[in-house]
């Protein structure tokens, strides 16, 4: 019997929301995110042509009214890029040239380099190395040396192996030339 009054409750229940959702007030339509979408009449082509003919009519009379002044910033603009680019390429080749010695007296058994840093933080040395072989120095290592106890270490940046000291101070006149910031030719070293 309970279950028989439940039944018609839910029968009762859903006539109700049936006629409910078939009459009564209408609810206005959802608004969507999607703009309607209609034709252009001919009109609206014609006056969208207009307005850009007019556009490009404007934009051919902005360049026809430059002033000489206008025209004298566009050529020294150009000028300085060209400049730049020559200073650019004048550049590539001296460090091509700088660094073309360097790899003459290459030696993969040398038991000799050259000291071109010395950093106690071993991202700077890092920094360090990757400067000299944007430089064309593309032997470049990194050794930690020190006491590794106290942590009195320090992290070096060396340029190339060499059979003799004699080539490795080749090379390190020709980076001091080049970069006056001080090289050394020195024995191989022991570390990490």
């Amino acid at each position: 019997m309970a279950f028989l009054k439940s039944l018609l409750v839910v029968v009762i229940a859903a006539m109700v929301l049936s006629l409910s959702a078939c009459g009564g007030e209408e609810e206005p339509p959802a608004e969507t995110s999607e703009p309607e979408v209609r034709e252009l009449t001919d009109e609206e082509i014609l006056e969208r042509l207009r307005q850009q003919r007019i556009e490009r009519q404007e934009t051919e009379t902005e360049r026809q009214e430059r002033t000489p002044e206008q025209d004298e910033i566009e050529r020294r603009d150009e000028r300085e890029r060209e400049e730049r680019r020559r200073q650019e390429t004048a550049e590539r080749e001296r460090r091509a040239t700088a660094s073309a010695g360097y790899s003459d007296f290459q030696s993969p058994e040398g038991e000799y380099t050259v000291q071109v840093a010395a950093h106690r933080n071993e991202y700077m040395a890092r920094q360090s190395a990757e400067i000299w072989r944007d430089r064309g120095y593309n032997y470049t290592f990194i050794r930690q040396t020190g006491d590794f106890d106290t942590g009195d270490t320090w992290f070096k940046v060396y340029l190339g192996r060499y059979g003799s000291f004699t080539d490795a101070d080749r090379v390190s006149l020709t980076v001091n030339n080049e970069y006056p910031r001080g090289s050394w030719p020195r024995p191989l070293p022991e570390g990490r």
